[in-house]
């Protein structure tokens, strides 16, 4: 792909991606906002191994949690299930912003962009997830915690 490109359904470019991830850790994540496309992005940086493992995989389960003492949602897409060491995580903060978005997935046409990129920053993997009822379902609930705290 030439520079500025951006990958099938994705709502940034490549380059975008490649330079969000120069500046995480392998297993750091960070979470970013597109207003002109009204899309939340988290991109988390992993090994080659799981972001190869990831783009070979056409069914996945994932998950959004509250970690409340933690005040944060985790974002855990499994490779294998039961297995700790097969599972690519990304961290989302409880704050307005992010309740907001939530909301619009949990409730409307809205999904959230997982971008993960392996170390050396040229295998990327940018999914959607969160577009089923079922998975909406889910989020609302996770939603619902967070409401039942306050």
């Amino acid at each position: 792909m030439k520079g500025g490109e951006k990958m099938k359904d994705q709502s940034i470019s490549i380059e975008q991606m490649q330079e969000i991830a120069k500046n995480l850790h392998v297993k750091g994540s960070t979470v970013s906002y597109v207003p002109d496309v009204d899309q939340l992005i988290v991109t988390i940086r992993e090994t080659n191994n799981k972001v190869i493992k990831l783009k070979s995989m056409s069914q996945l389960m994932v998950e959004l949690t509250l970690i409340e003492d933690l005040n944060y949602f985790a974002l855990v897409i499994h490779l294998e299930l039961d297995s700790e060491e097969n599972k690519i995580v990304g961290a989302l903060e409880v704050n307005d912003n992010v309740l907001g978005y939530l909301e619009k997935v949990a409730n409307g046409d809205n999904s959230i962009q997982v971008n993960v990129i392996g170390e050396d920053i040229n295998l990327i993997s940018a999914r959607h997830f969160f577009e089923s009822e079922l998975a909406k379902t889910a989020v609302r609930r996770e939603l619902n915690k967070v409401k039942d705290k306050n």
